[in-house]
């Protein structure tokens, strides 16, 4: 929901970089 809500925010362009970091988020958050 929140990166849904960021994505809106920042736009396309930086809903597609949220996505291309998101594994390596997901990977940190599992750290």
């Amino acid at each position: 929901m929140k990166l849904a809500f960021f994505g809106d925010v920042v736009g396309k362009p930086g809903r597609q970089a949220v996505l291309d970091h998101l594994p390596g988020l997901k990977a940190r958050l599992r750290l």
